[in-house]
């Protein structure tokens, strides 16, 4: 499954929650519930980067990695940011891809078969 992208998008893997996460998944989407996931991604949104920066905060407190470098470039690692409409990433996220069109994204390695918004899955076939 993917996830619908709208203005800006900040994408998490669902394993890195249930890794890093007191309590996992559950507690997580108890005490922070995103927008829309699949099985695979939690996609939260926001319409500035301010907004951006203080979910950011919040999750670095709780132990996600911040960007780093890999390979001699900045990498996204435990999460992602990306703008909607073009899904245009600031630094490369090797576990996400996205669509041709940026109006969704899915984690590499899973088939996207539906995608994931607000009004609930929508099939692509």
């Amino acid at each position: 499954m993917a996830v619908l992208l709208e203005m800006i998008n900040v994408l998490i893997p669902v394993r890195v929650i249930e890794q890093k996460y007191p309590g996992g998944w559950g507690a997580w989407r108890e005490e922070r519930p995103p927008h829309w996931h699949d099985a695979n991604l939690a996609r939260y949104g926001a319409m500035s980067g301010f907004d951006v920066e203080l979910m950011l905060q919040d999750w670095h407190q709780v132990g996600l990695l911040r960007p780093g470098r890999r390979g001699g470039r900045t990498v996204f690692r435990d999460y992602c940011v990306l703008a909607g409409y073009t899904g245009s990433l600031r630094y490369p996220c090797d576990w996400l891809e996205v669509s041709d069109c940026g109006a969704f994204a899915w984690h590499s390695g899973h088939p996207v078969g539906s995608v994931i918004g607000p009004e609930g899955p929508i099939r692509l076939d």
